[in-house]
């Protein structure tokens, strides 16, 4: 047990980050993601244009991001409501010339057709967000999986299932179709493109966004995954 109990402690240590970071991202950004996801399924109410604007800020590489912002009236449930924003995120992006583009599809006075939820008659958007600036709303629910994925390996691991002289059903099995994958080169091949593409996504989702936290995500990745893939397992002291 002696000889896995470093590998088991390590394992443990990544699974809880990754389970902690994904669990306190999805209660923070969870709500949003169900709502996005509902607002597939509600029906479409008459309304009207009331304003329009572009919002912009600042970012903190000194560039500004803006968002398209409007309020529109209609009816549902036999009141009349106002709603106001867009969609469900109010992501704010570099893409002044998307926002504009929105704000001549929508002019002061038009008519259109907001998204009303059934179970909430007062809460309305005009349009679901692109699947492009949600990335970040997804991230957290990976980690989760990750995490769980990792925690089931990292215990049957310490309990014995993939060991040479292994009996368990799934150990056996486990070994017998990944014997060529779980080879320290496969396998580490196979970690740097996943969290390759992470960051890549990461990056990708910064970029069309304006927002930095895409980029300080991908660093500490890249950072962890550079120290990992530099690693090498000791082959005990040399006797002096």
């Amino acid at each position: 047990m002696h000889d896995r109990k470093i590998p088991f402690l390590i394992g443990v240590f990544l699974c809880a980050i990754f389970l902690l970071l994904g669990t306190i991202g999805s209660v923070v950004f969870g709500p949003a993601l169900l709502r996005w996801s509902d607002a597939a399924t509600w029906p479409r109410v008459p309304a009207e244009i009331l304003s329009g604007e572009i919002v912009s800020r600042n970012t903190a590489r000194g560039g500004r991001t803006v968002r398209p912002h409007f309020t529109w009236t209609y009816e549902a449930g036999g009141t009349r409501h106002t709603g106001e924003g867009f969609g469900v995120a109010r992501v704010s992006t570099s893409d002044r010339a998307s926002a504009e583009a929105l704000l001549d599809k929508y002019p002061v006075g038009s008519r259109a057709e907001a998204l009303v939820n059934p179970a909430d008659p007062a809460d309305s958007i005009l349009e679901r967000d692109p699947i492009s600036h949600l990335i970040v709303l997804f991230v957290p629910p990976l980690f989760v999986l990750l995490g769980l994925i990792g925690s089931f390996f990292t215990l049957t691991g310490w309990l014995g299932w993939y060991g040479e002289k292994t009996r368990h059903p799934f150990g056996r099995f486990v070994r017998a179709a990944f014997g060529i994958f779980l080879r320290p080169a496969v396998l580490m091949t196979f970690v740097v493109l996943v969290f390759t593409l992470i960051c890549g996504g990461l990056v990708w989702w910064s970029v069309a966004s304006g927002n930095v936290t895409g980029y300080l995500l991908a660093a500490i990745i890249a950072y962890g995954l550079w120290q990992a893939a530099r690693y090498k397992p000791s082959r005990g002291r040399r006797r002096r």
